[in-house]
């Protein structure tokens, strides 16, 4: 059975490889999906302030394998760090399938090291009661 632990050592795994961007400061990120199919997908971004992410091509695979339905999300920054998803890929999530306002989102907990899942609709008024605040 898959879940965000089979989840994380996927980032883990796919990350291992990667390297950063030449002249690049930042990390490289994966973020990878659970969809309602059973599929793992999975979208590294190379260069999180620029264009090299690779969410348009997962939106576009999603797409067209037919899978709108994501039931988990987690990001994962190459040194092992739980991070929130891009809003551009929760805004292209939401547009895909309405019903991903369910879909569980792995994130840091208040003690940022204890890792807690919710649902992305609970993340986004999170995310507005922070701005907000």
């Amino acid at each position: 059975m898959i879940n965000f632990e089979t989840m994380i050592e996927t980032a883990k795994s796919v990350l291992a490889e990667e390297l950063p961007l030449q002249n690049s400061e930042m990390p490289p990120q994966a973020t990878v999906l659970l969809t309602d199919h059973g599929n793992v997908h999975v979208a590294i971004c190379r260069d999180v302030f620029g264009s090299d992410c690779g969410y348009v091509n997962l939106i576009n695979t999603l797409k067209n394998k037919g899978e709108s339905r994501v039931l988990q999300m987690v990001t994962m920054w190459k040194n092992g760090t739980v991070d929130s998803p891009s809003m551009n890929l929760i805004k292209s999530i939401y547009e895909m399938n309405k019903e991903n306002l369910e879909t569980e989102v792995m994130l840091f907990g208040k003690k940022h090291g204890d890792p807690e899942e919710l649902p992305l609709r609970n993340f986004i008024s999170k995310l507005k009661y922070m701005i907000n605040y």
